[in-house]
Formats: C-alpha cells, structure tokens, sequence
C-alpha cells in the first residue's frame, strides 16, 4: 500500500491510498482469479482505496480484458502493468506521467 500524498486533482481522486501487487510468476498467466482478489483487497480498506495497480513480469491472461470490462461500473479501478510496461516505467524519467497513462488506457477498455 502507498499512502497517495500528491496535489494533482487527477490522483487526489483515487483515494488517500493506493494498492500495488506484484506477481512474478513463470509457470502460469495472471488472469481473472488474481484480478478479483485484488479488487476485493482494494474494496477492504474501508473506502480509503479507489485504485489499484496489477503488476506482473510477463503476460496476462486474456481473461483480464473481460475482468476490466464487467467491473467498469466499479469506483474501484485496477490498472494492470504488464513485463513490458513495467520495464518502461522503471526505466522512464517520468513514472508519473507514464502511470498515468496506464490508468487512461485502462479506463479506454
């Protein structure tokens, strides 16, 4: 959990803290299971968390992009960052604006 503490109207909407899991798994994809236990963890802190980031080292499973679709209607957003975003973003000199644009494409699907 990371205590949202910035100025910026876009992220003082997302709640005072912000949830992030980490999965770094070879042996199978991240899918719907992991996403709605996720979202549960992030709907269990008393109203306090509105978002969330889903990050992974490799590739989702296809059933995320259904997950993101049929919770849409949810005040609860989860942002997944795949292996190839997440190298982008450590490597980037402005993680801010690349996250949120991980949060902008996410509300597109």
């Amino acid at each position: 959990m990371i205590g949202n503490n910035r100025a910026e109207s876009f992220w003082v909407n997302q709640g005072s803290s912000i949830l992030v899991e980490c999965k770094n798994w070879s042996a199978k994809k991240v899918g719907k299971n992991e996403f709605v236990l996720f979202k549960d963890k992030i709907a269990n802190r008393s109203g306090r968390s509105k978002l969330g980031f889903l990050v992974i080292t490799g590739k989702f499973a296809g059933t995320i992009t259904t997950e993101l679709v049929r919770s849409s209607s949810s005040e609860i957003l989860i942002v997944p960052i795949d292996g190839d975003q997440l190298k982008e973003l450590v490597f980037s000199k402005n993680r801010i604006t690349h996250l949120q644009n991980y949060i902008n494409q996410t509300l597109l699907i």
